[in-house]
């Protein structure tokens, strides 16, 4: 089984597969419970294959306060997918105390997906299901998340754990809620790990987040990626023993807005420095940089040493390409050509 198929990154699976890199078992593990791709059924399969063709390993990297750090992979994921089995047969299980009710995650013009407030009251999980697979359009709806809670308590779908399926029924994932504490640390196994695979990107690579759930796919110039900057990679590695996943990081430059000045009224839009989870999903960024990203293009030369050492080119093309888009903002729309030219924004022809 080639594990790099399981690397949301077209480009770090690419890479893996070019330079041949060979997974541990915790390692592949942890790239099947991240593939996205995957339906339930598929995520289990490829644990099995796991537990019957790789070596057992400890699971040493990952938060020492998770009960299963130090104990056995294999005995980890088969009680992982048996408590989650169980899980889920409960969930859908009609005790006629439930109520089920549903998410749509749509993604929207500029590729934010985002889960919506819930949908509906119903009595039973099929009529949940049967009435999402018929309502939803597959074109806007990427996946379903359903909670179930109990009447006239809405506080309850918070605690009693979700099942994500698909438009088609299929299972994605199962996430056990907050009211079993043995749950909690198997559901947080996978997130309580911290890796160190190798990437294909350099300081100054124009990259995006593939699939981004919070953010669009905005272009981001790379300034750092699983170490920050000026720490010590021995150190770094060292202080991530006890460390887990959202360290798993990339820092850089990106344009946007923020609220700036303690009164949070100040606007400002322009470049801002920040970091992303998680390096494994992220891509080279392939579009064209239009509009206010074009002022990533002197930035990501200036990363990569093609500027030489004079900030003259750099600030000079950042402040030009600004103001142009500054300006493109104020010229009228819906205007006809003739009102253009009689308000002298157009010349004549």
């Amino acid at each position: 089984m080639d594990f790099a198929d399981f690397i949301n990154s077209k480009d770090i699976r690419e890479y893996h597969k070019k330079i041949g890199y060979e997974y541990n078992s915790l390692e592949a593990a942890w790239l099947v419970s991240q593939c996205r791709r995957l339906t339930l059924k598929e995520r289990y399969e490829a644990w099995k294959w796991i537990i019957d063709n790789m070596p057992d390993q400890i699971v040493k990297n990952g938060r020492e306060r998770n009960p299963y750090f130090g104990k056995s992979l294999h005995k980890t994921l088969t009680s992982y997918m048996m408590t989650q089995k169980l899980f889920v047969n409960e969930f859908k299980y009609d005790s006629g105390e439930w109520h089920y009710a549903y998410k749509p995650c749509y993604r929207d013009y500029y590729g934010t997906m985002t889960l919506k407030d819930y949908i509906g009251s119903f009595t039973s999980w099929d009529k949940c299901v049967d009435y999402t697979i018929k309502n939803e359009e597959p074109e806007d709806t990427k996946r379903i998340e359903i909670g179930r809670g109990f009447l006239n308590d809405p506080d309850s779908f918070k605690l009693n754990g979700t099942i994500e399926i698909d438009l088609s029924g299929q299972l994605i994932s199962a996430d056990f809620g907050d009211d079993d504490e043995n749950f909690r640390y198997l559901d947080r196994f996978f997130k309580d790990m911290w890796f160190e695979f190798p990437v294909p990107f350099k300081p100054g690579d124009i990259v995006c987040l593939k699939d981004y759930s919070i953010n669009p796919r905005h272009p981001i110039v790379l300034t750092d990626i699983v170490f920050p900057r000026g720490w010590d990679h021995d150190e770094w590695r060292k202080n991530r023993e006890c460390g887990d996943s959202s360290d798993m990081l990339i820092w850089g430059y990106y344009i946007g807005d923020s609220c700036s000045g303690e009164s949070g009224t100040d606007d400002y839009f322009g470049i801002l420095s920040d970091s992303w989870w998680n390096y494994m999903d992220i891509e080279y960024y392939t579009k064209e940089l239009t509009g206010c990203y074009r002022a990533l293009k002197p930035v990501s030369s200036w990363i990569k040493g093609e500027l030489g050492e004079d900030v003259a080119l750099l600030v000079a093309a950042y402040h030009r390409i600004m103001m142009e888009e500054t300006l493109s903002w104020t010229f009228p729309n819906m205007i006809t050509e003739e009102g253009l030219r009689l308000a002298g924004l157009m010349k004549d022809k």
